[in-house]
């Protein structure tokens, strides 16, 4: 996940859970051997997030730079928090 948040500066990631903003944000864990990782998109760069049998589907802000390059970020972790601050579809 480190060099996705290289090339698009609004996917954040950190080893330190402390760094999440976790009311204002999806968060999204991956482990690696031992070590755990965050990364999240915060609400300004999201329109609205839903969900379907466990896949969270992140749909991009019109001002977000990642809506020049996606129509949605589909992200299928075995943990993923929505802060109460992200609008929802569902």
């Amino acid at each position: 996940m480190r060099e996705i948040s290289k090339k698009f500066p609004e996917i954040k990631s950190s080893l330190n859970s402390s760094d999440v903003p976790w009311e204002d944000s999806v968060v999204w864990i991956v482990r690696n051997n031992s070590a755990e990782e965050y990364n999240w998109v915060i609400s300004q760069d999201i329109r609205y997030v839903s969900w379907t049998n466990g896949i969270i589907s992140v749909i991009p802000h019109p001002n977000s730079i990642l809506s020049n390059y996606f129509h949605s970020l589909i992200i299928a972790a075995n943990e993923v928090f929505i802060g109460k601050n992200v609008k929802t579809g569902n």
